[in-house]
């Protein structure tokens, strides 16, 4: 019988702060002990989510980018799954949009 390893906790990286209403993009990675391939969910926590994007390879980096329509202070969430429904923890960054695209 296979045994299976959850995946590694997703890291984010991008910019942590920006204009509101520009897009911005933010690099998403996981690794699967198996070399599964990920999905993807990730809260950009205005409201808005990807949902189960996918698949990708274990490793493989993901960009995907998100504007915010008014300024603020975020939390980008995310975490992945494997093929066989294994759950990572929450992967988090803050981000701050402090200026209004407006402004530009």
């Amino acid at each position: 019988m296979r045994t299976n390893d959850y995946p590694e906790k997703p890291t984010i990286s991008g910019p942590t702060s920006g204009k509101a209403g520009v897009p911005h993009p933010y690099t998403f990675t996981s690794n699967d002990p198996d070399g599964d391939d990920l999905y993807y969910l990730i809260l950009w926590g205005d409201g808005s989510s990807e949902d189960w994007i996918g698949p990708y390879s274990s490793g493989e980096l993901v960009v995907i980018e998100h504007t915010w329509e008014e300024r603020g202070s975020y939390l980008i969430q995310a975490k992945v799954r494997d093929i066989w429904g294994y759950e990572s923890e929450w992967g988090s960054l803050e981000v701050t949009m402090p200026l209004d695209s407006s402004l530009i």
